[in-house]
Order: structure tokens, then C-alpha cells, then sequence
């Protein structure tokens, strides 16, 4: 009886330490389909996340493709069908008064605007509003007039564009560059962006950008919050963006006329043509065509040398001489004709572009620009009268006499009435998610179809 009690007892135990060892088991099964299921939830939610974020990238980023394509095809529209009374009405179009600024794309939205001048402006930024800096080799005083800026740095910019290897007396030419152990050297030909200039010893990325460091004429979070984020900026509210402010290197020479055709090239041009285009008599246009086809002239020449003193050659006699042929002079219309319609620019090189003196902000051309004081007042002035802008220069004579035959030829030299290039900065924007896409896009409508000069996304 009592072995039979024991061997009862033993079996009761077994039973039960298999029952705790079951409910172990499956306590731990448990726990590891928790942790499985909740892992399995955690990569379901990061992939939900990762995929809804890629998905609000692709709406922003299209919706700031979409603002892109808005104002390339009314740059383009507007080349080919400008407005010859109204200078602003492509700058209309493009930004608040018709709000082609802003838009709505499935999902998402876009706005392009720009700082400058001290505030945010609506619709693209035009880079002739700025000293083109591949100008400073035969201009370099606009540069000498930045902050910060030495002579010996105005000096290696113009030694890196000109073609020679002579230095400039306070310059640097490849043989400098090679002695301080630089793996470059310079360009000898023009810039083809601003970063390019922080290649040149002591033109800092600090004087090129200062708070604007990604150059995308912005106001960004980053560029106004103290010292918490790169680039170091004094939260004041404006933007200071260094040279970016008031250079480019992008602007271009040329364009489209104001009747939407391509400049005549006056070298290549038969006299006929010259008189078709510019509504000339044959010995005037025979004349321009000599003028023209001289490489020592300018256009700008054109405002203080009379047709009756230019010899055959397409050089000018002396003023106060006899005149060489019998001409008449030309009119207020047909010196409109003549600098609209016509070029001495070989349209096969690109050639920078002066600043339009309907957008050229009046800091530019008063303290840039070593204007006669008088002349930038009443430029600046006279441009506050005309809601629609200048369409030509020789516009200036008809209302100041301040504009005479050497102001024109002066104002001619560095101003003109239209733009060719713009900068697009779109920011499309996610409707669930608030992210952002931005994209800087560079455009040239010099030519058509429409090119781009510039892509970035940010």
C-alpha cells in the first residue's frame, strides 16, 4: 500500500511539472508572437511612413515642376509675342497680377517668389538686375564699389576671365596658382555661375553668399535663426546676400526684337535687309551696315557719331571736320529700330548680358554703376512716371534733356530694356504632409526654344 501511495504521488508531480512546463512554453510562444507581431507592425508602419513621404515627394516635387513649366511657357510666349508698349507686361503675367505665381496640382500646391531689393517679390527673379560680373574685365568699377572687395581680388576676377596669361598688376594669372599649390587654374573665359568666383583668392564664400548660402534668392529658415544653423545670420528679419545680391554671371546679351524676330546680325547682313528691318533709307542703311561691320565699334557709338561722319571702313571722322558723306541723320523711330532690331553681337557666341533699366534696383544704379548723380536721379525718376517702362533707350531723349548724345551713349553701354534670363525658385508643396521640394531653374530665352542654363533641387 504504501509503494502503490508513492508511485501515485510520483505521477501526480510528473503531471504537473509537464503542466508548468506547457504553460512556459506556451507563455513564451506568446511573448514571441507579441514581439513578432509588434515588430512586424513597426516595419508596416516605418514602410507606411517611408512610402507616404515618398509619395508627398513626388507631389512636391512635380507640383514645383509644374510652377517651372508655368513660367517657361509665358517667357516663351511672351519672346515670340511681345508686348512692344508695355516692358512690365511679361513681369504682370508672371507674377501677382495674374497669379501665375502660385497653383494647385493634385495633392499639393507650388509658389515661386524671390528677395530682393530688402523684401519677397512674387514670380521669378531677373538676373539683369544685376552687374554681370564677366563685364568686369573691361568695366571692373562697378566691382571696386562692393563691400568688402580689395583690388587685388577685382584684379584675379578680371585674370580669371580675360584669354591672356598676363597678370594684372595686383592679380593672379596660372602661374600663381601653381606656385601656392592650387590643383586649378584660372578659367581664361567667362564665369558660368557666381560659386565659380569663390575659386579666386579672397573672394570668400562668407562676401559671395553671407546668409544666402545656397544661392536660391530665398529667405529659408535656416538663414534667419542666429548662430543655431549654418550659415551664421543676424535674425533680423532680411536677407543679406553678399555679392550674390548685386552680381550674376548669367544674365546674356541679344534676345528676341520687339516684333519677336531674331536680331539682324549687322556683319552678315545685306543693306536691304538693314533697311527692311529698321525702316532706313538705302544710303543710311548702307552706312549702318560699314558702322556695323567694324569690330572697334559699339553700338552705343551710334548715339554721338553722325551717319554723315562714318567712312566707308566703319570708322568715324573727327566731329569737328567736314563730313564724309551725304546722309541724313536718323530719327527718333528708326534709332528705336536700329538698337531693336538690330546687332553687332555674332549671335553664335553667348555674350553677357547688360541690366535692364526698367528692373535695375536704384542702390545699383546710383552707387554701382559711378552714374553722374543727375543722370541716375532722373533715370530713376523718370522710370517712377511710366507704369508700362522704357521700351527703348532712346525714349530717355524725349523726355529730359539731361539725356543727351554722351548720357545715351553712357546709359547705353551698361543699361538696356529687356531681360533674357530669369531664375525660377518654385517651392511645391505636399498638402498631407507639409514637406517641400524646392527647385532653382536658370532660364535663357535669348533664344527659342526656351534654354536651361541651371537645374537644382533642393
Amino acid at each position: 500500500m504504501t509503494f502503490s501511495r508513492e508511485r501515485t504521488i510520483s505521477r501526480v508531480l510528473r503531471r504537473k511539472r509537464r503542466r508548468g512546463s506547457v504553460v512556459v512554453i506556451v507563455l513564451w510562444a506568446v511573448a514571441l508572437g507579441a514581439l513578432l507581431t509588434a515588430a512586424v507592425q513597426i516595419s508596416a508602419t516605418r514602410g507606411a511612413k517611408i512610402g507616404t513621404e515618398a509619395i508627398a515627394r513626388v507631389q512636391a516635387r512635380w507640383a514645383a515642376r509644374a510652377g517651372v513649366e508655368q513660367m517657361i511657357s509665358i517667357l516663351e510666349y511672351y519672346s515670340e509675342n511681345p508686348d512692344p508698349d508695355d516692358a512690365f507686361a511679361i513681369y504682370n503675367e508672371m507674377g501677382h497680377r495674374a497669379y501665375s505665381e502660385i497653383g494647385d496640382l493634385d495633392g499639393a500646391s507650388y509658389v515661386i517668389e524671390h528677395w530682393s531689393e530688402g523684401q519677397l517679390w512674387a514670380g521669378p527673379l531677373d538676373e539683369h538686375t544685376k552687374f554681370n560680373i564677366n563685364l568686369s574685365v573691361d568695366n571692373p568699377d562697378p566691382l571696386l564699389n562692393l563691400p568688402y572687395i580689395t583690388q587685388d581680388i577685382v584684379d584675379s576676377i578680371r585674370d580669371w576671365i580675360d584669354e591672356d596669361e598676363e597678370p594684372n598688376p595686383e592679380g593672379a594669372e596660372a602661374a600663381w596658382y601653381l606656385t601656392q599649390g592650387f590643383t586649378y587654374h584660372p578659367r581664361n573665359s567667362f564665369m558660368r555661375n557666381l560659386a565659380e568666383m569663390e575659386m579666386i583668392p579672397g573672394a570668400y564664400p562668407e562676401y559671395v553668399r553671407e546668409e544666402d548660402w545656397n544661392l536660391n534668392n530665398r529667405f529659408d529658415a535656416n538663414e534667419d535663426d542666429g548662430p543655431l544653423l549654418w550659415p551664421h545670420d543676424d535674425s533680423n528679419g532680411q536677407l543679406n546676400a553678399g555679392w550674390s545680391e548685386f552680381l550674376t554671371a548669367h544674365s546674356v546679351g541679344g534676345g528676341l526684337s520687339p516684333t519677336g524676330l531674331p536680331r539682324l546680325y549687322i556683319a552678315d547682313a545685306e543693306p536691304e535687309e538693314i533697311a527692311q528691318r529698321a525702316g532706313l533709307a538705302m544710303d543710311q542703311a548702307e552706312t549702318i551696315k560699314a558702322f556695323g561691320s567694324n569690330p572697334n565699334n559699339r553700338m552705343s557709338l551710334l548715339f554721338t557719331a553722325p551717319l554723315s561722319h562714318i567712312r566707308d571702313d566703319g570708322s568715324v571722322a573727327p566731329l569737328d571736320g567736314p563730313q564724309v558723306r551725304n546722309v541724313l541723320p536718323l530719327e527718333f523711330q528708326q534709332y528705336e529700330a536700329v538698337f531693336g532690331e538690330l546687332t553687332m553681337d555674332d549671335p553664335s557666341y553667348r555674350v553677357p548680358g547688360k541690366m535692364n533699366i526698367n528692373t535695375v534696383p536704384e542702390t545699383i544704379l546710383r552707387d554701382l554703376l559711378n552714374f553722374d548723380p543727375v543722370i541716375a536721379d532722373e533715370i530713376i525718376y523718370r522710370r517712377s512716371k511710366l507704369p508700362k517702362g522704357f521700351t527703348s533707350l532712346v525714349q530717355l531723349a524725349t523726355v529730359s534733356q539731361t539725356f543727351n548724345a554722351p548720357a545715351l551713349a553712357e546709359i547705353a553701354d551698361v543699361l538696356d530694356v529687356t531681360s533674357n534670363v530669369f531664375t525660377i525658385t518654385s517651392i511645391g508643396r505636399s498638402e498631407n504632409t507639409g514637406l517641400e521640394v524646392q527647385l532653382v531653374v536658370v532660364v535663357d530665352r535669348s533664344t527659342l526654344p526656351l534654354h536651361i542654363l541651371e537645374y537644382r533641387e533642393q
